[in-house]
């Protein structure tokens, strides 16, 4: 079982399946659907950029708005680049949103509506730009902003739409204004063009942060849901106060569609979206507690008269920092909750239960800087502002199908789409003095990306197979050179133990013993030879042998040829003392050149013989030499070295293959003061 397991593990066919994967996801963001890029780049300065196709001829034109005179804004509208008139409005524009363009009076050209404030008012301007090019309404006062003595907060504006009034046959402006510690503002309004008339939602202190527009009650006009903060910083006693959360839900003439539902107390929030069930649109809530107290956060279900239908828990998500999202896609059958700023998403049902999760990349907030069409398919996008590296994210409305660009920049302006014709939308992104244009749209590889894979893992199949293949070659080679050394090691042995010399040194040591003063001798003898035998057992299956090994064996092989030739040389070791006598090489590979020397003279030198063994170390090498001076008698010709030299050879040959190292030797004859060959010198150079 282990054996199978271990080859289905080894397979080629698996190890390219697993580095497939690898690959795959490494080059996920290379073939995803849609693609984004940075086309250009602009300085703005102090000055704030929107585009839009106000004459609905596919060309977008530009609406500059110059903020550097602090009493008024200077508003010009260009074609391409040419300008087509200037406006200058009073006062500077409010924090937010302080643009919105539409065709309220259906006349094919839009106009564009500019929110500004002095002091504590605030006020609407409309400018017809490109029929009249004049003030539809100019410096319409809207309401007061409060005064916090503990906060410079200023309101926000939120433009919602356009609505038909079918009195006046044109759109009225909706819009909506937020404030923070000022506390008023708080509401939405209803602005009709044609009469100059201004209706209020009912006076509330509830904390408005965000809005969506659905038909809850099929009349075929959208309401607003409105998403609240309990942030208490307006009186308790205060209508709708933001002590607390609150369900509320505006129809067209600003009303109440009914009357609103009050959640617990602060700090919490209470956001909301359309659920469509049984034929019917219903909301859900989600009330996000943030105190300490033991309140449980829920997904609540209510019908469309402001009825609780149920309640279900929710846990597992970042307080403060998620945000519920309508599934518009899918005719608002489920709902999607962006659970956290490290962007995981679920798409739920009408029974909170989860129906999918997936991922995008993380956030620096859950709320996104746009929702609009960036690549003209007649589908909305998100825009969020990314982490880290302050990147834009953009998904689809389902969220699907995530791509980001780094942008690194903070606090965005303006986001709008760029239609220009014979080219490929763009949207034009501003944050603080710089603007981008991007180009969003569908990736053409994409639809490569299957055959892509399929080559790519045949091509990973072919490689590895390839990388078997020469591993299993060269595991022959090391193989073949393996029963090479295992017949040059049985050939060292035989070398190392000759018989003749074998039973040279038994006979000695018997004759030794049988004399009764020169036992000592004979035990001291024997001991030597033991430790040969020994050295020469234990090694028996090494070709390859430590230095000090080598040397060990040479002193007991020298110590036994001396006592078998009754003395007739001596010989000196010199070792350096920072000689790694670790340093492995080739057995035999010091031990035949001194058994040479020994047998072709020094045995037969009469005591006259001498060897020198040296081990010295140079930079990069050590050095060994072998010398014998041996009178010149009986020395055979260094030919004549038989068969032990050839075994080096062919020993140095297999140490370099499978090391690496390259080892030499060289032999050369040592001569007397008459010029006169003496004796031979060996010299081996092991590079280190």
């Amino acid at each position: 079982m282990k054996s199978k397991l271990l080859n289905l593990v080894t397979h080629p066919a698996l190890i390219s399946f697993i580095i497939w994967l690898i690959v795959i996801f490494s080059l996920s963001e290379l073939f995803s659907e849609y693609k984004v890029k940075k086309v250009n780049e602009i300085f703005c300065g102090n000055s704030i950029n929107y585009y839009y196709d106000l004459d609905g001829d596919n060309e977008s034109e530009r609406i500059y708005f110059d903020l550097a005179d602090n009493k008024q804004t200077k508003t010009l509208i260009f074609k391409g680049n040419k300008i087509i008139d200037q406006f200058n409005i009073e006062y500077q524009p409010v924090p937010g949103i302080f643009y919105y363009a539409g065709d309220y009076n259906h006349d094919g050209f839009s106009e564009c509506f500019v929110f500004t404030m002095n002091e504590d008012s605030i006020f609407l301007t409309v400018i017809d730009p490109l029929v009249d090019r004049s003030y539809v309404v100019g410096h319409r006062f809207i309401d007061i902003a409060g005064k916090s003595v503990q906060s410079v907060n200023r309101p926000n504006i939120h433009p919602v739409t356009l609505i038909q009034n079918d009195q006046t046959g044109s759109s009225d402006f909706i819009f909506m204004i937020s404030a923070g510690f000022s506390l008023k503002p708080r509401r939405l309004y209803r602005y009709i063009i044609e009469s100059d008339s201004l209706i209020k939602s009912p006076e509330s202190t509830a904390c408005i942060v965000k809005y969506h527009l659905t038909d809850i009650n099929d009349d075929q006009v959208p309401e607003i849901l409105l998403n609240t903060h309990a942030s208490a910083n307006a009186p308790k006693e205060t209508p709708y106060s933001d002590w607390f959360g609150w369900l509320m839900v505006i129809d067209k003439n600003m009303k109440f569609v009914f009357p609103p539902v009050r959640f617990l107390e602060y700090p919490s929030y209470v956001k909301t979206v359309p659920l469509k069930t049984d034929g019917t649109v219903k909301l859900v809530i989600f009330h996000d507690y943030c105190g300490t107290d033991t309140i449980s956060s829920a997904f609540y279900l209510y019908n469309n008269q402001g009825r609780q239908l149920s309640r279900s828990p929710v846990t597992g998500y970042e307080i403060s920092n998620s945000e519920l999202f309508p599934n518009a896609g899918n005719n608002l059958s489920s709902f999607y909750f962006l659970k956290n700023l490290n962007g995981d998403i679920e798409e739920i049902d009408c029974e909170f239960s989860t129906i999918s999760k997936f991922k995008i990349p993380p956030l620096i907030a859950c709320n996104p800087l746009a929702f609009i069409d960036a690549d003209s398919d007649g589908e909305n996008e998100y825009f969020f502002q990314g982490e880290g590296d302050r990147s834009l994210i953009i998904v689809r409305n389902d969220f699907s199908d995530p791509v980001s660009l780094p942008m690194n920049t903070s606090g965005v302006l303006s986001v709008s789409p760029v239609i220009t014709r014979n080219e490929k939308p763009k949207v034009y992104v501003q944050a603080g003095e710089t603007g981008v244009f991007l180009q969003y749209s569908g990736n053409p590889v994409y639809y490569f990306k299957y055959p892509f894979y399929l080559a790519l893992y045949g091509l990973l199949l072919l490689f590895i197979l390839l990388i078997f293949r020469l591993q299993r070659y060269r595991i022959r080679v090391r193989e073949e050179m393996g029963k090479q050394m295992a017949a040059l090691q049985m050939k060292a042995i035989k070398n190392q133990l000759d018989p003749h010399f074998t039973l040279n040194v038994l006979n000695s040591i018997g004759s030794l013993y049988a004399s009764e003063n020169k036992r000592e001798q004979a035990d001291y003898i024997f001991g030597k030879y033991a430790r040969l035998i020994r050295e020469t057992v234990i090694s028996s299956d090494q070709i390859i042998i430590p230095l000090a090994d080598e040397m060990e064996f040479i002193k007991n092989y020298i110590d036994l040829e001396r006592f078998r030739c009754n003395d007739a040389f001596s010989y000196k070791i010199e070792t350096d003392p920072d000689i790694n006598l670790q340093k492995k090489i080739p057995r035999m590979l010091i031990h035949t050149f001194v058994e040479n020397s020994i047998k072709h003279g020094l045995k037969d030198s009469g005591g006259k013989g001498v060897l020198k063994i040296a081990v010295r170390g140079e930079p990069g090498r050590y050095i060994i030499t072998i010398e014998d001076n041996n009178s010149g008698t009986g020395r055979k010709d260094e030919k004549s070295t038989g068969k032990g030299l050839t075994i080096i050879k062919e020993l140095i040959d297999l140490y370099f293959r499978l090391e690496k190292v390259q080892i030499t030797f060289s032999l050369k004859p040592v001569p007397d003061g008459d010029n006169q060959v003496i004796g031979r010198a060996a010299k081996i150079e092991i590079p280190v």
